[in-house]
């Protein structure tokens, strides 16, 4: 008789899903057939057995076949029992919501990964109950902020199947977006991104990401975006133009490819191909860059292939006028195609064999196809350009694109083709409009330097326009149209000697005195910026006249501090950083000063109207580099008119911190370069404002600013190890100004600061003439030391606490090794100093680390430093701890608020404080012999037990001295104590040493002092000279008893009785 085969329990199920996924979907109808035989009884079998996956906290492949299983057995439902599928799934579901917010974090992972495999693959006709769906959207936003970032990616992967983006008010979509916010984790912000709906909620926030640190976030956004078949209408012109341009202007290749295949989705999806109305819906006449990054993009990555049985020839008898999309997209193609034949020429010139033939057909190619759209003749060309100009101002925009394209893709070697791209250019350029149009100015100044055979002749053609709009009306010319040409006369001229004499055969009066100077003073926002743009343009010519020079130098300065509109304030600030930058800080101060001077206060030139405050005022009256630095901190005048202050940073301050990089780049000292360098006060100066800066939180939302910085600290400390010095010199001067700018001292970036300066000192310098190391070894040493004098110099309170741990952390990072001994020497009589002073738990334990750390290193621990070294040392600290506190003067006197104290009631119902049990367990701890033990929590305290208030001391009132550590005081008190047979006269038991002196201990000024002849070896004997030369600073020993103390120790010190 066959036996009959035993039916396969949940157990046995479980365990085949565990050896492989070919039995997931044999398993899945198996668990559901007994589902539905015995419903309760299988849902406990099947809790039990998850309870074992529940457990494991590691990765293991059995639990994560197990947990898809969950997943693949959630699809699966049998037909005609929906119903009561649904039932059961409910029941499990909230069996597993029961654990999903225990303590072990094992448990809550796998909980969430289980319920989070059950959602994704939930029958789409399954309908969860109204209570299970509540109690899981509640129990899962829980989760979102749970400690670990698994947990948090799990529970944002449960609640995406409960989701409700369209409405406004949906708490999943508000929580998953707060998440993607203020996540850290990239990780977990790449997940919440793939699992969050593009809604009008979340729209936003994901756009935010398209500038994450991350590139795999970014790449994510785009990567979502055509995922979720998001369409432009529902993103808008603005939105989808600032997301084209951050993707396709990405410095990672995975950031651009994901960009362009979202370019490309809506390309061919959503717009059938047709390019030219995406173009239109993306408004490039307004935002002309994006259309350019838009079409170079589609034809890289051939998207769009133009060919040249498909164009279209421009300027046939039969074409009309061009509409912007259509102007942008042949102006971009022409161009593109122009580009591609010359690259492919290039490479097919340079190499050999089949890829050289390959390249030169693609050359062929493009130019097949460039000369099917361009038109037969120039001339013809020439009067479509003139056609588009003389339609007026709505179609100056497809004239700027045909103009690009006769300057990069027209071929002037015909003399009569070159004649009427020549006579073009002198009409677009006599326009009398031409100032107000500077799009066309750009587009017209292109052209005539494509036709032009020098720039002399630019320079000619350009002036020749410059006078004749000067003739339209000599007495009041049109200073716009002036400024405009002359702008792009400057930029072009090599020299002021060729410009002048240029306008000498042209009969041009002279520059400054008839639009440089009036220019500055006009109303128009637009043309005091180009009259001041100019005035830098001329001050970088060479050849320029040095009263010209100061004149200018003094306008600049002048639209700097007095004009209250951040565009002229940017461009003046640009004008001069520039200047400092080709002629040196010191030239131009010494320009500006020596003009100054001699001026009259009652003399101006014309840039000072009514509309500029006098220059001649604190802020204007200091040197360049100071000028700058007080335009940072906002400490000019006030604005005549109000400003907005985040603009202004935005654009003043960007412009004044890359000024301030460049020329800190550029000043290191060489022969070609001797006139750009700056002092080293300055160096720290800047230095000091722009790391503290770095970290300010008012310049957070200044990208540009912040990646400036980024790029500029790495590279100026690579330089050399100079430049690594006076940076180690401007640290603590920058946590410095953090602190005093925070809220509160405890808040402050100073610890950041601190710790990136470490990482910048470490970066090895680029240039190979760097030394051998040893300026290394000095900008560590320098560093060391003015921390260890940091330190010392502030009292150690709440509130200067943590800069002080700060300081001591990084000091424990410094790589002491390759120091000298001489100055391992000095560091660590600093380091001894600070730990003898240091009375707080955690700064003596940071300070005896660093002791520890410098006394490794010391191979002669019984040399000490001469009295001269000494003094020279302690002269360095105090003149450097002067310096911290005029710096921060007052700022860690405030008052800290009382911190609580916690009580409980003890025995006999009296209520003890926190502060009368740690006094009853340190009188517990003192020897009975103290001569002065601290009360305790029964003397201190009535029957009733009042809480005990600290009274300090009248004596302790002032600074307490720092103490000496305990191995010192010992041997010192053994030195100045009577011999062994001395004891004292009332036979009173000799309390043992404490290592410390307090302030409640009476002075003795008459203590005998007597030293003992033996026992006594070299070493020990110099460190006590050493530590009895600072005690008379100190509580303990009068400077009687030092004296007495250093005599006699020098009479016993035989082998160097003289001077340490």
């Amino acid at each position: 008789m066959v036996a009959r085969a035993r039916e396969p329990t949940v157990a046995d199920l479980l365990n085949d899903c565990q050896k492989s996924p070919a039995a997931h979907s044999r398993s899945a109808k198996l668990l559901w057939e007994l589902a539905l035989q015995e419903p309760e009884r299988c849902l406990e079998e099947v809790c039990s057995c998850l309870k074992h996956v529940l457990l494991i906290e590691e990765y293991q492949a059995q639990a994560e076949r197990i947990i898809r299983f969950m997943g693949v057995f959630a699809s699966q439902r049998t037909e005609g029992h929906e119903e009561d599928c649904d039932s059961f799934l409910d029941e499990l579901l909230l069996q597993l919501l029961a654990a999903a917010s225990v303590k072990d974090k094992a448990v809550r992972f796998r909980t969430c990964q289980i319920l989070g495999s059950i959602m994704d693959n939930l029958h789409a006709d399954a309908d969860l109950s109204q209570e299970v769906a509540e109690k899981m959207e509640e129990a899962m936003l829980e989760r979102l902020q749970d400690k670990v970032p698994g947990i948090r990616l799990q529970a944002a992967r449960v609640l995406q199947r409960l989701a409700q983006p369209d409405e406004e008010d949906d708490p999943i979509t508000a929580g998953l977006v707060q998440l993607l916010q203020q996540e850290k984790n990239k990780d977990i912000r790449r997940g919440v991104l793939s699992q969050l709906a593009v809604s009008q909620p979340s729209t936003q926030a994901m756009l935010a990401r398209a500038s994450d640190v991350s590139e795999e976030v970014r790449a994510m956004v785009y990567t979502v975006l055509q995922d979720r078949g998001t369409c432009l209408e529902d993103l808008g012109p603005e939105r989808a133009a600032f997301l084209l341009k951050q993707g396709l202007q990405d410095r990672e290749v995975q950031v651009r490819n994901a960009a362009a295949s979202l370019l490309g989705h809506w390309v061919t999806d959503q717009y059938q191909h047709d390019t030219q109305a995406l173009l239109a819906f993306l408004q490039v006449e307004q935002n002309a860059d994006i259309g350019d990054l838009v079409m170079t993009a589609l034809l890289d990555n051939e998207i769009v292939t133009i060919t040249a049985d498909e164009t279209l020839r421009l300027a046939s008898p039969h074409a009309e006028a061009l509409a912007p999309e259509a102007a942008l997209y042949w102006g971009c193609a022409c161009c593109w195609l122009h580009k591609r034949a010359q690259q492919m020429g290039h490479a097919a010139a340079s190499g050999s064999g089949a890829s050289a033939r390959l390249d030169q057909a693609a050359a062929s190619h493009s130019l097949e196809v460039l000369d099917s759209v361009l038109p037969e003749t120039t001339e013809s060309f020439v009067n479509y350009i003139r056609q588009h100009v003389d339609m007026g101002r709505d179609y100056t925009f497809a004239a700027c694109q045909l103009l690009q394209i006769a300057a990069t893709c027209l071929d002037l070697t015909d003399a009569t083709g070159c004649q009427a791209v020549t006579e073009l250019v002198s009409d677009l350029l006599r326009r009398p409009d031409i100032g107000q149009n500077q799009s066309l100015l750009l587009a017209a100044t292109e052209l005539a330097r494509a036709v032009s055979f020098s720039a002399s002749e630019l320079t000619s053609n350009l002036v020749a326009a410059l006078l004749h709009h000067h003739g339209t009306n000599p007495k009041q010319p049109p200073l716009q149209s002036c400024l405009a040409l002359l702008e792009q006369a400057l930029q072009y001229c090599p020299c002021w000697e060729e410009l002048q004499n240029v306008c000498q055969q042209q009969d041009v009066p002279d520059l400054i005195s008839t639009y440089l100077l009036p220019g500055t003073s006009l109303q128009d926002t637009p043309s005091r910026c180009r009259a001041m743009k100019c005035l830098g343009l001329s001050g970088l010519m060479e050849g320029q006249a040095g009263d010209n020079l100061a004149s200018e130098i003094r306008i600049l300065r002048s639209g700097l501090v007095a004009d209250r509109r951040a565009e002229v304030q940017q461009t003046c600030a640009h004008a001069l950083c520039d200047l400092a930058l080709f002629r040196g800080v010191k030239e131009v101060d010494a320009a500006f000063f020596l003009l100054a001077n001699p001026i009259p206060s009652n003399q101006h030139l014309p840039s000072t109207s009514s509309t500029l405050q006098d220059p001649w005022d604190a802020a204007n009256s200091r040197p360049l580099i100071d000028l700058l630095l007080t335009c940072l901190d906002g400490n000019i005048p006030p604005p005549i008119e109000p400003i907005d202050e985040d603009k202004r940073m935005a654009m003043v301050g960007t412009t004044i911190v890359e000024g301030l990089a460049k020329l800190l780049i550029h000043s290191q000292p060489s022969p070609h370069a001797a006139q750009n360098s700056v002092e080293e006060a300055d160096i720290i100066k800047v230095m000091r404002w722009l790391l503290a800066a770095n970290f300010h939180s008012s310049t957070a939302d200044l990208g540009r600013m912040r990646q400036c910085l980024h790029f500029f600290f790495p590279a100026f400390a690579s330089f050399s190890a100079s430049n690594r010095l006076l940076l180690a010199r401007a640290v603590l001067p920058a946590a410095r100004l953090a602190i005093r700018t925070a809220d509160k001292p405890k808040q402050s970036k100073a610890p950041l600061i601190l710790k990136f300066a470490v990482e910048l000192l470490q970066i090895e310098s680029s240039s190979r003439d760097d030394g051998n190391g040893a300026a290394q070894q000095e900008v560590w040493v320098e560093f060391a030391e003015l921390c260890l004098a940091e330190a010392q110099s502030r009292p150690i309170t709440s509130l200067s606490k943590p800069y002080i741990l700060s300081i001591l952390k990084v000091l424990q990072q410094v790589p002491f090794e390759d120091c000298s001994a001489a100055s391992l020497k000095e560091l660590k009589v600093l380091a001894d100093r600070l730990h003898a002073q240091a009375e707080e738990r955690m700064v003596v334990k940071e300070a005896k680390e660093v002791v520890r750390s410098l006394q490794a290193l010391d191979r002669h621990p019984d040399e000490v430093l001469m009295e001269e070294q000494l003094e020279e040392l302690m002269q360095r600290v105090r003149q450097h701890g002067q310096e911290a506190e005029d710096q921060l003067e007052g700022v860690f006197d405030k008052a800290e608020p009382p911190t609580p104290t916690r009580s409980r009631t003890g025995r006999g119902g009296k209520v003890v404080s926190s502060a009368m049990r740690s006094t009853a367990k340190t009188a517990r701890r003192r020897p009975a012999t103290s001569k002065n033990p601290l009360p305790s929590s029964d003397d201190s305290a009535d029957a009733d037990g009042p809480q005990m208030e600290s009274v300090r001391p009248a004596a302790t009132a002032r600074r307490q001295m720092p103490a000496r550590s305990a191995r010192t005081t010992r041997k010192l008190k053994e030195a100045s104590s009577p011999s062994e047979d001395s004891s004292s006269s009332d036979g009173e038991a000799c309390s043992k040493p404490t290592g410390r002196t307090t302030a409640a201990e009476p002075a003795q000024e008459n203590r005998p002092v007597s030293l003992p002849g033996k026992g006594m070896t070299a070493g020990t004997c110099r460190q006590l000279r050493l530590s009895s030369w600072t005690a008379s600073s100190q509580e303990g020993l009068t400077a009687s008893e030092a004296s007495s103390i250093v005599n006699r120790l020098n009479a016993l010190d035989v082998h160097n009785p003289g001077p340490l």
